[in-house]
């Protein structure tokens, strides 16, 4: 970063203008590794490639002004795309739809086998492996759910069958599939919540347990909590999911994702 804050500071025709290409090309990767991170869906409104213009959007020669030094530079670019992408999460894109924190999670993980995560390495994947075998040990080695329930969680969101398919399965009507499959819901949310509570603050507990247990859309868990809908954002994506991530590892968290979605 130190060649390109010169580069950009002297500002001498390409080598500025190369410069800014590859400040942009890093942006990108950053938003990307920050979405991965925090377990984010994409979307229209959230790509990579979006939020790096628009945050160098808000001003790069203002950034490069305000910086102490190339170190300083690249913090005030890391926290632009950080806002840029909490603004685009506030709400949906145009159509303005509030996301749920369900939202907040990888998609196309669903049909994801936990016996050969993909993973770049065989440590990645042993880790992988070993955070999955942790959620469910949490919800039933505890006695959150029974082997029966588990085996429903494990149809419908690692094997990605529909609730239509495995009441064909069991035999029974998609309506008795769906209110067994809540009552699988409720109990494994409430099990998570208390296994990831102590790991978080005070106030970002009360937060966890409207949305774990509660299961309050962002705006109500706002109200309730008595905090602006930024702060549940904020606290969801810089305290929650790193938290289920710890714990519970990529593929993990978006089944505690596909828990809190609507089935």
């Amino acid at each position: 970063m130190a060649q390109l804050y010169e580069a950009l500071l002297v500002g001498d025709g390409r080598s500025a203008d190369r410069a800014v290409v590859e400040v942009l090309a890093r942006m990108k990767t950053w938003a990307r590794s920050e979405l991965r991170r925090r377990g984010i869906a994409g979307g229209a409104d959230l790509q990579s490639e979006s939020i790096a213009h628009s945050a160098m959007g808000l001003g790069l020669h203002r950034l490069l002004l305000k910086a102490h030094d190339a170190e300083h530079f690249e913090a005030l670019l890391r926290t632009a795309l950080k806002h840029k992408l909490l603004d685009r999460l506030k709400r949906g894109g145009a159509a303005g739809r509030v996301r749920a924190f369900a939202d907040f999670r990888e998609d196309g993980d669903s049909a994801f086998d936990p016996h050969a995560p993909r993973s770049e390495s065989d440590h990645d994947a042993r880790q992988e492996r070993s955070k999955f075998r942790h959620l469910e040990a949490v919800l039933t080695a505890k006695g959150a759910l029974t082997a029966e329930q588990w085996s429903l969680v494990e149809a419908h969101l690692v094997r990605d069958r529909t609730l239509g398919e495995i009441a064909t399965e069991l035999g029974i009507g998609r309506e008795a599939a769906k209110q067994r499959y809540a009552t699988v819901r409720r109990r494994a949310l409430c099990a998570i919540c208390d296994d990831v509570e102590p790991k978080l603050n005070r106030e970002t507990r009360l937060v966890a347990r409207q949305i774990f247990v509660e299961r309050q859309a962002l705006p109500m868990v706002a109200d309730a909590s008595e905090i602006s809908e930024a702060d549940v954002i904020f606290v969801s994506l810089e305290e929650i999911i790193p938290a289920l991530f710890e714990a519970y590892g990529s593929f993990g968290t978006s089944i505690v994702g596909g828990l809190l979605a609507r089935a």
